[in-house]
């Protein structure tokens, strides 16, 4: 009896244990895409706004 017990909490615990990590890595692939699909066009933006700054110094310059 205390060996079916003992084998039913431990696929219990290592199902649950399975299940969150599964679930950590899917958040932590999705937080990782979200920051790129945020991160890229604001980098984007940046290098063509930093462009257009150094050449309106540039001219300005002149």
């Amino acid at each position: 009896m205390t060996e079916i017990f003992v084998t039913t909490v431990l696929g219990l615990l290592l199902t649950s244990i399975t299940m969150f990590v599964g679930y950590l890595l899917v958040s932590l692939i999705s937080w990782i895409f979200g920051s790129l699909l945020i991160g890229i066009p604001v980098t984007i933006a940046l290098i063509v706004v930093s462009y257009f700054v150094g050449r309106f110094i540039l001219k300005s310059d002149e």
